[in-house]
């Protein structure tokens, strides 16, 4: 017997006191006065008194509500309660099945039953990870913004306490003002934060293409909307999962893991927990790769032919931080550049390099007029030792060898933002020209291009689990 869901209408959900193979149902089912049902081909209890049906990712979960201590059931003992809390009486159904007779009491059930739930609606919620952006560009703003990005230890780790303390006031005092400037030179008058827009782009161009079984939101580290909200929000919408996405290719505990943290520390405080996963980073993956490659070759030309050289420029990070992702012991140097194992797999600077790598091999580039460094440091007066090369020292180095076209791509961002559009392509291009050279192209980033929508669409859909078989 099977009653239409008033959750998921124009659905059935298979009516029985209990559901196979589900632990609750052979707890709740020890004991009783039974009937019996099929369920391919084995026999199990039914304890006589009220049912209670609730449908939950996906699955029925039925549980026997009360038990008569009688091995006949009255029609009047005899109720269903719907998964909308409803009851409705169940006698007009049992006696259909001969499950009571003409006196009113009830005879054994006999019940075959389907769990092939393959077709109960569900959705998939998509969480667009990045470290966020100020809410506009007036000074006070981006000091609350450098506070929270800043403020984490993951980004600035500096022991003890009071120590960083200290630092973080001095770089408060200072740096927000220089920030808030910088911000007004790429900063959009519509839309506002050119990272912002970029990614609202995205999500809307992903969602577009995954269609209405998954929702997409947006989930900022430092700034609204913060991902503490956004996870809130798909638990709200009733997702049965939620797949995470770091927008950043590259692993760096700054980054990706302070990210992933964040979302993992939200969903503990959660009563009802949804099932979490996170897509890996994508340094390697053709699809990143493929949509990059082709705004390289539009800048560019066929083989870089229309410049004398391409900066593969990414964001840095300090040298500790990228031998403490080393598995086996060794210290990140140099020779990360050209060694790329199981050892420093999780090595930044070794996932960049390989990244340049590939680029360089996809789009048949000359590796003589090749090269990779390292933007934007924050050395603390040199008390921080960064991975070099630094981007600011290949312009100028660059510019006095004669190379005059200069292209810069910046393939640790998925989004242009301030790192992009003002240290590269404005301040850079002032230091590449005061150094002799004559123009320097600065290439987007993959941001909401149509190539990277269908990319990052199909690396959403390869997270998604995927059935074991089909029980029917």
């Amino acid at each position: 017997m099977a009653l239409v869901s008033p959750a998921y209408p124009g659905h059935q959900l298979p009516f029985a006191a209990g559901h196979a193979g589900s632990s609750i149902l052979r707890q709740s089912l020890r004991q009783g006065n039974s009937a019996t049902r099929k369920s391919t081909g084995q026999q199990f209890p039914v304890t006589a008194g009220v049912v209670s049906i609730s449908a939950l990712s996906g699955s029925i979960l039925l549980r026997s509500m009360r038990q008569t201590g009688r091995k006949r059931w009255t029609r009047s003992e005899v109720k269903v309660v719907r998964a909308d809390g409803a009851s409705a009486a169940a006698s007009e159904g049992l006696n259909k099945l001969g499950a009571i007779d003409a006196s009113g009491t009830a005879n054994s059930i006999d019940i075959t039953f389907s769990t092939n739930f393959k077709n109960m609606p569900s959705k998939t919620g998509v969480l667009l990870l990045n470290i966020g952006t100020p809410a506009t560009t007036s000074v006070d703003d981006v000091r609350n913004y450098l506070a929270r990005f800043l403020g984490d230890d993951r980004v600035i780790d500096i022991q003890p306490s009071f120590l960083k303390f200290l630092v973080l006031q001095l770089l408060l005092g200072t740096r927000p003002q220089k920030s808030a400037e910088n911000y007004k030179r790429i900063w959009d008058s519509k839309r506002g934060s050119p990272l912002r827009f970029h990614t609202e782009d995205l999500a809307e161009g992903v969602q577009k293409q995954l269609g209405s079984d998954f929702v997409v939101r947006i989930g900022f580290q430092y700034s609204a909307p913060f991902t503490s909200d956004a996870l809130e929000e798909l638990v709200k919408e009733r997702v049965t999962q939620v797949i995470v996405v770091p927008m950043f290719p590259h692993y760096a505990s700054g980054t990706s893991g302070t990210s992933l943290a964040e979302v993992y520390k939200q969903a503990a405080q959660m009563f009802c927990v949804p099932s979490i996963s996170a897509v890996p980073p994508f340094y390697d993956n053709t699809l990143f790769l493929n949509a990059q490659a082709q705004i390289i070759q539009e800048a560019v030309g066929p083989r870089g032919q229309g410049v004398d050289h391409i900066i593969f420029s990414f964001h840095g990070l300090p040298v500790k931080q990228c031998t403490s992702a080393h598995r086996d012991g060794s210290v990140c140097d140099a020779t990360c550049a050209c060694r790329f194992n199981e050892g420093n797999r999780n090595c930044y600077r070794a996932q960049c390099h390989e990244t340049a790598r590939l680029l360089t091999y996809q789009l048949g580039l000359d590796k003589q007029k090749c090269s990779v460094s390292f933007q934007s440091r924050l050395t603390l007066r040199g008390t921080i030792e960064w991975i070099r090369p630094y981007t600011d020292d290949a312009f100028e180095t660059l510019a006095k060898l004669g190379v005059k076209r200069l292209a810069v791509v910046a393939p640790s961002f998925t989004a242009d933002c301030i790192e992009t559009l003002e240290e590269l392509g404005i301040t850079g291009e002032k230091q590449f020209r005061d150094a002799g050279g004559e123009e320097l192209i600065l290439i987007p980033c993959v941001n909401a291009s149509k190539a990277w929508i269908s990319g990052l669409t199909q690396m959403i859909r390869d997270q998604v689990p995927r059935p074991t078989r089909t029980v029917g």
